[in-house]
């Protein structure tokens, strides 16, 4: 295979969004490759179709974006809300796509308020976690101050985000939850509290300074 077969067989491949990006900077590729490029453009249905392709996906992207705001707005209002497409105006996508788009948004919308509600599996859950975390916590921060006899902030930040995870995993809450945040509080003061607590009683251990 030519080199020339090679190149229009690459940009064959291209999506079109990949393909503009080229036809963006073709002034900087080979004569080639500008030839090769527009004789692909061609086997796609020239440059016009190209472009028009180009604006109505932009077009529907846009369109998706009204709907799913649409949508979002609907279904906030009234949670148990139903799709009536035929109140609905759209160009660019099929029924069965604004479906998709109406269910996708439903999903996720149910999915951040069951996030926030506070369950007795979410008490349970952080209670747990808040106490599997603070028990690494505290490892980790004595841990550091033990070896160190330094205190690095960095750590701390650790500390919290591992109380976090264990949380967030046990309840399979976020942290847009309350108290998912108040249990991570906790472990995180108290992690600190006790490795700080447990240092004082072993002392430094590190290298002699």
């Amino acid at each position: 295979m030519t080199d020339y077969d090679d190149l229009l067989a690459k940009y064959r491949d291209l999506e079109d969004d990949e393909l503009f990006e080229i036809h963006v900077a073709i002034h900087e590729y080979s004569e080639e490759a500008q030839r090769d490029f527009a004789d692909a453009i061609e086997e796609k249905g020239g440059m016009d179709a190209f472009v028009e392709r180009l604006k109505t996906r932009k077009e529907k992207a846009h369109e998706r974006g009204l709907l799913r705001a649409q949508f979002t707005k609907a279904i906030k209002e009234d949670l148990n809300s139903e799709l009536e497409p035929g109140d609905l105006t759209f160009k660019y996508h099929t029924e069965q796509e604004v479906s998709e788009i109406w269910n996708d948004v439903r999903s996720g919308i149910h999915d951040e308020i069951a996030d926030k509600r506070i369950k007795p599996k979410t008490i349970i859950g952080g209670v747990i976690g808040g106490a599997i975390g603070t028990v690494i916590g505290t490892a980790i921060w004595a841990g550091q101050l033990i070896g160190s006899g330094s205190i690095f902030v960095f750590v701390g930040f650790g500390v919290a985000l591992i109380n976090y995870l264990i949380i967030k995993g046990i309840t399979k809450q976020s942290k847009a939850n309350i108290v998912v945040v108040i249990f991570t509080f906790i472990a995180t003061i108290l992690s600190i509290a006790l490795g700080s607590v447990v240092y004082g009683m072993v002392g430094y251990q590190g290298v002699e300074r």
